[in-house]
């Protein structure tokens, strides 16, 4: 598969430092042999602002040819949401909201329509939101190969 992995690299900006949801959604599909671009739209956002990185990251799924793109949420926005919009039209993709328990009214729920799926890993938000958000789904966080059964025999390209 071809993805594009649009999450913080960095720690709190430390470059010598790797965030979690890099470590989580980046290198473990890179490991499976899955084509793995990454798109750092919270770095960029410092850089250019939300109007220019959201039209470089529409840009980037347009021209990709992407099977899918995991989005990381933020609590906040990164580019204006059209772009996130106008990607969902040439590819999936799916927002990952990892603090919804603190997040989902304020900020979250915001987001959904604007995303083919909009993923939370809180059964409560899940089940008191599913109906009016046909595109959520209930995950887990995520699963960093440390912790994998590498040696077990996989019938899907990847799960989280």
């Amino acid at each position: 598969m071809k993805i594009l992995s649009t999450v913080i690299r960095n720690y709190y900006g430390q470059p010598n430092a790797l965030d979690l949801m890099y470590l989580a959604f980046t290198l473990p599909l890179q490991k499976l042999g899955h084509q793995v671009d990454h798109f750092d739209h919270v770095s960029l956002v410092e850089k250019v602002g939300p109007a220019e990185c959201g039209e470089r990251f529409a840009r980037a799924v347009r021209q990709g040819g992407y099977d899918v793109v995991l989005y990381q949420t933020g609590g906040r926005d990164h580019m204006v949401r059209d772009a996130i919009r106008d990607a969902a039209r040439h590819a999936p993709v799916v927002a990952w909201n990892s603090d919804d328990d603190w997040q989902w009214e304020s900020y979250s729920r915001h987001l959904a329509p604007y995303f083919t799926y909009m993923v939370t890993t809180y059964p409560h938000i899940y089940e008191a939101h599913r109906s009016a958000f046909p595109n959520l789904v209930l995950s887990q966080w995520a699963c960093l190969d440390t912790y994998a059964d590498a040696g077990r025999k996989k019938d899907l390209n990847f799960t989280f």
